[in-house]
């Protein structure tokens, strides 16, 4: 075990080591705490000492740390770090012995490395402190001739400093970093560099001293030949430019806290850290092919970050809430990307990714996204994104996209999505550019509300049916080639310049009329059979070859000068009459142009075509008109069907009726001969005498008709015709009135239309109306009536087609006076403000128009209504009844409504300079009229200025009382007096003192004695028998003066020894001593000579004691005994009882002049004095008396 010598406390001192001047409190150790018993068996740790760091250290900035001496144990966590004026703290270890002491409670304590850290706070000396000579150097001044010497603060440019020889010449020779030109940097010249290019030198491989420069805010060492970078020391550093450094591998900015822009690509860095960079606005670290791990985390002000081209697998900016940025494309290796909380981007490219999903529909400031090239990708999230202006999306694997949620996309590149199905752009509406070919699966677009559509590439979608581009009128370019479309109408598309529409095999129709800017069409390889392109003046290439034209209308285009025309092709047309129209064959051929070089006869006025045979050709050539000055035309042969046989057919049923509803024979009966083909009908109708109009059935209705059978053709014969005209008559019609039309008057018209029963026609109904204005005269109304009357209505049932006309059997009705009614809508309540309610309140009302007139009543006290003439003014309750009157078409009605008027508020002005005396109540105090104490019977308090509350009753009911006013009462002292006098009675000495009574008008009294009136007077109660004196006195407080009374007597009577069974006298003998004599009064000895005095009366050998009681006492006790001494003694005794006689005159005087020991010494004795006199002078007589008699 450790010695008691041991177990005191050690110290550790550390003293002034090199340039540092230290001094270090010491860490304390209480030894006794790490003793343990050698022969234990087990070891228990013991509680880890106090860990005190070192403190008072002190060095000049720029100085490295490792030359800043720590005490024992104690050691820098990153020696090579440099003093900085802007950082006092640097972390240092102390190692410990931590088998013996449990440290795993300490704060700082690693395990692992068994050393606690700690941060250890380092004075930066400021250039008036005293300079230190550096280790083995003398002190001198700083000068070109003694380069081995340095002035305070200098750093040498040598190897130690600055291990890089190229790095040193160019600090060395550099005019603006060291203008002296000498082998030493001063603290001066390092403090001025705040910028240092060293860039495009591979000879720099080495930055190490770079730390020294403290205010160093810009560093350009790109292009160089450095492994490894550390600015973590650079606290000021904003400028980083350490690009094009292929052989760098280590870059740390962990302390450069002012970085603001970074670019570090096309490095050898395998990671990077930037999370503590917290003002970094810009990175690039693109194409560092090595660079496995990127934080940006704790970089909230980065705004701009391109890392593409790198070897990262994950990437996390949902910290970055600043960044606008984000350039990650070209990172295979990235799978995982969180931009949830970045909500700041403007522009997103992370195409040739493998993320999988993509989620930006919450990115409001999002303008630019490239997500390209993802093949993982299957699902795209932008519909939040109102933003976007640009979509890049191309060669993924979604199955959908909808952009119609983002109003200003202008660019959206999807194509080559094989999975793509759907493609939602209904209203993106700023769109200008849509390229969305080669997706194999979807199979319609429609971008009729893209108004702002430019440029639309859709080829090469092998499933497209459908395309509706008649409302992109801004298009100027389509290219939809290779799809199954069958129809392209672009005649809305007035701005359209460039069309591609070849290839398109099931294309049969396409209009490009209206399409004026059109300057190229290519339609090849369709199988559209007419075009024109008369319209389009601005056309300057067309390709129409390999297509089966049955015409080209090309008008004169003198622009045309890229021309491609069809080679001629032979088209089958099938006729079956001796004569056609072709332009009913050949829709939009333009007859004029056509001219017929063999096979037929034609009319190119009608452009009928006649004379032609079953198997011979009908060869024309057209005029297409002209292009580039030159004229086309266009060869084509027509194939024909041969002639048939004659057919007959008439129809032989009788259609003539009277309408019933149902429609003549759709199918009347004919005969026919020759073609067996089916029989069709045809129904016309007689417009008027010459024309008629074809129906599309057998018809129904009345009217004049005609009838056409037609056979069609067969195989042998040709069709045939057969028209018949019939009529169909009209029906009878009825109609009668079976609505009731009475009502009460609403102020609307009765029912102008109303419900009727009946029959045949569906012609018009109308209505004739009369009223009645006596028994036998009615008057005919030009409309339904709307008044208070009675009339009838007679309804009209007009003639249709197939009914005649009908007229209803008049009815009666009446309308009646309906109910009127009215409230009040004006509110009247109100405070009281002098003047009347007003006496027409709004109503609202329906009904009458009548006059109002209006009631007014009030609530008395006992809660009845009495009527008043006018409207109110006062406070009340109220109500008023609104009356209108009666008019032609409504009854009267009435309305009541109570309503108040409140009391008004009370202007008032509270009492002041209110006054009362200590004991006085509020009712004491007369109060302004108006203004009652709240609780009148309250006292005012104490003396001084008391708050209490009034309330304030106006004289005018039409004013509230006010409550709760606050005022103050000054309450002033009182004078006090005696209120009732001293009652006491006087008692008998050794009895309990009589109550003493005594009245004042405030306090309760004390009472004072004295045995003088105008004695001294205490609080002690007398005992002593005698006449005392008492008055009562009161102390005065804050509240009330004080007083006292008039002075009252009082009598304490002596105790009667004659009476009092108390006092016992002892019987008297010869043997009684006079000297020894005891008298007690109840447990009291007596004093004899105070309480009492003896004498004694011999005559012969008859003795007489005489006891006369004094003081507190009276009485006298005479007892007489027979002695047995002689005469001569009874002389002796005689003499004796004189000489006692004589001394009995002395104590008689003794007596008057002493006091009782029960007496007040300030008591009157003047009538105790008199008392004893007379008492000694009855004793003497009666001894005299006595001795007479016994002589006798």
């Amino acid at each position: 075990m450790m010695s008691n010598k041991k177990k005191q406390t050690a110290v550790v001192a550390v003293a002034t080591v090199l340039s540092v001047s230290t001094m270090v409190n010491p860490i304390v150790i209480n030894a006794q705490d790490v003793v343990h018993e050698e022969s234990s068996q087990s070891y228990e740790r013991k509680e880890a000492p106090e860990i005190i760091p070192p403190q008072d250290l002190k060095a000049k900035a720029g100085t490295p740390l490792k030359e800043i001496k720590l005490p024992e144990n104690w050691a820098w966590e990153d020696e090579i770090a440099i003093l900085s004026e802007n950082r006092k703290d640097y972390a240092a270890r102390f190692a410990v012995d931590d088998e013996s002491y449990d440290y795993t409670n300490v704060k700082g304590y690693h395990a692992e490395g068994h050393y606690i850290e700690l941060m250890v706070s380092v004075k930066v000396e400021t250039k008036n402190e005293n300079s230190i000579t550096a280790p083995g150097l003398k002190s001198s001044s700083r000068n070109a001739s003694s380069p081995s010497t340095y002035a305070e603060g200098d750093i040498p440019i040598n190897e130690q400093n600055f291990p890089d020889a190229t790095f040193r010449k160019y600090l060395k020779e550099d005019s603006e970093i060291n203008p002296d030109g000498n082998d030493a940097l001063s603290a001066a010249e390092i403090e001025k560099i705040t910028s240092l290019y060293v860039s495009n030198d591979k000879n720099i491989k080495d930055l190490s001293g770079i730390e020294k420069f403290s205010n160093l805010t810009t560093l350009w060492c790109n292009n160089t030949n450095i492994t490894k970078l550390d600015v973590s020391y650079n606290t000021k550093l904003e400028t980083l430019q350490c690009y094009n450094n292929a052989n760098l591998h280590t870059l740390n900015v962990s302390g450069a806290t002012a970085l603001k822009t970074l670019n570090c690509f096309e490095t050898g860095i395998t990671n990077l850290d930037v999370s503590k960079s917290s003002n970094l606005k810009t990175l690039k670290c693109y194409n560092n092919t090595s660079m496995e791990m990127l934080n940006v985390n704790g970089a909230v002000e980065l705004t701009s970050l391109d890392c593409h081209s790198t070897n990262i697998a994950s990437l996390d900016v949902s910290n970055n809430v600043n960044l606008a940025a984000l350039q990650c494309y070209s990172n295979t290796n990235l799978k995982t990307l969180n931009i949830n909380r970045a909500t700041a981007l403007q522009n997103l490219g992370c195409s040739n990714t493998s993320i999988m999903s993509l989620d930006v529909s919450n990115f409001i400031n999002l303008e630019y996204l490239s997500c390209s090239k993802n093949t993982n990708l299957k699902m795209l999230k932008v519909d939040g994104a109102t933003a976007l202006k640009s979509l890049d999306c191309y060669s993924t694997n979604i199955s959908s996209l909808d952009v119609s949620r983002n109003p200003n996309l202008e660019t959206l590149l999807c194509y080559s999505n094989a999975n793509l199905v759907t493609l939602n752009i209904s209203r993106a509406t700023a769109l200008k550019t849509l390229w969305c070919y080669n997706n194999i699966i979807i199979s319609s677009l429609d971008v009729s509300t893209n108004n702002n559509l430019e440029d639309l590439q859709c080829f090469s979608n092998p499933n497209l049916k459908t395309l509706i581009i008649n409302g992109a009128t801004a298009l100027k370019n389509l290219n939809c080639h290779s799809t199954v479309i069958t129809g392209l109408d672009v005649s809305n598309n007035t701005n359209l310049e460039n069309l591609n529409c070849y290839s398109n095999n099931n294309l049969k129709t396409l209009n490009v009329k209206k399409a004026v800017a059109l300057k190229t069409l290519i339609c090849n390889d369709t199988g559209i059979t007419g075009l024109d392109v008369s319209n389009n003046i601005n056309l300057t290439t067309l390709n129409c070859s390999i297509t089966p034209l049955a015409y080209l209308n090309l008008g004169t285009n003198a622009g045309l000068t890229s021309l491609t025309m069809p080679t001629p092709r032979t088209r089958y047309l099938e006729v079956t009459e001796d004569t056609f129209s072709i332009e009913d064959k050949i829709a939009g051929i333009d007859k004029s142009k056509v001219s017929i070089t063999s096979g037929a006869t034609y009319n190119s006025g009608t452009g009928v075509v006649s004379d032609y045979k079953v198997g011979t050709p009908i060869v024309y050539v057209y005029d297409c008109g002209t292009a580039n000055s030159e004229a086309k035309t266009l060869q084509v042969t027509l194939n024909l069907t041969g002639l048939k046989s004659e057919s007959t057919i008439s129809v032989t049923a009788t259609l003539d009726k009277t309408y019933d509803g149902t429609a003549v024979d759709s199918a009347p009966a004919v005969s026919k001969s020759g073609s067996t083909g089916a029989v069709t009908y045809t129904w016309e109708k007689k417009k008027n005498v010459t024309e008629w109009e074809n129906i599309a059935t057998a018809p129904t209705i009345a009217g004049t008709y005609r009838v056409t059978a037609t056979v069609a053709a067969d195989d042998n014969y040709k069709s045939a015709k057969s028209t018949k005209e019939f009529t169909i008559s009209k029906a009878d019609s009825s109609i009668s009135v079976t609505e009731s039309l009475n009502k009460d008057y609403d102020g609307s018209a009765a029912n102008g239309t109303p419900t009727v029963s009946k029959t045949g026609s569906t012609g018009a109904v109308t209505y004739t109306w009369k009223k009645k204005l006596n028994d036998v005269t009615w008057e005919e109304l030009t409309t339904a009536p709307i008044t208070v009357g009675t009339y009838q209505v007679t309804a009209h049932l007009a003639a249709d087609n197939n009914y005649q006309a009908a007229d209803s059997s008049p009815v009666e009705f009446t309308i009646s006076k309906a109910d009127s009614t009215i409230s009040v809508t004006e509110s009247l309540n109100k405070d009281y403000d002098g003047s009347a309610i007003n006496d027409t309140p709004t109503v609202s009302k329906a009904g009458s128009t009548g006059a109002v007139t209006y009631a007014w009543e009030k609530k008395n006290n006992r809660g009845d209504w009495e009527s008043i003439t006018a409207a109110p003014m006062n406070a009340g309750i109220y109500r008023v009844t609104a009356t209108v009157a009666a008019d032609d078409n409504y009854k009267s009605a009435a309305a009541t409504k109570e309503f108040t008027i409140s009391q008004a508020e009370t202007s008032y002005t509270a009492p002041k300079d209110l006054q009362a005396v200590y004991g006085q109540s509020l009712k004491d105090i007369t109060l302004p009229t108006g203004f009652a104490w709240t609780d009148q019977t309250l006292d005012v308090g104490n003396a001084g200025i008391n708050e209490f509350t009034l309330t304030y009753t106006p004289e005018n009911d039409n004013y509230k009382p006010v409550t709760d006013i606050k005022v103050t009462v000054t309450v002033t002292k009182a004078k006090n007096e005696q209120a009732a006098p001293i009652s006491l009675e006087g008692w008998i000495y050794g009895a309990a003192p009589s109550a003493v009574r005594a009245g004042f008008r405030f306090g309760q009294p004390r009472f004072l004695y004295s045995d003088r009136m105008a004695g001294t007077y205490t609080d002690t109660v007398p005992t002593a028998a005698g006449t005392w004196y008492v008055k009562a006195v009161v102390d005065g407080t804050d509240n009330y003066e004080g007083a006292e009374s008039e002075v009252v007597s009082f009598v304490i009577e002596p105790k009667s020894a004659e009476t009092d069974n108390q006092i016992k006298v002892p019987e008297m003998s010869t043997d009684t001593r006079l000297d020894d004599l005891v008298i007690k009064d109840g447990d009291k000895v007596l004093v004899q000579g105070t309480d009492y005095d003896v004498t004694q009366i011999q005559d012969g050998n008859k003795v007489v004691v005489t006891i006369t009681f004094k003081g507190n006492y009276t009485g006298i006790v005479v007892q007489a005994y027979t002695s047995g001494k002689k005469d001569k003694d009874m002389q002796t005794d005689s003499s004796d009882t004189q000489k006692e006689a004589g001394k009995n005159e002395s104590d008689k005087k003794d007596t008057l002049n002493n006091a009782n020991l029960e007496t007040v010494p300030t008591g009157d004795t003047t009538a105790k004095g008199i008392w004893t006199m007379f008492m000694l002078f009855a004793a003497g007589v009666g001894a005299f008396m006595r001795k007479r008699f016994i002589k006798k």
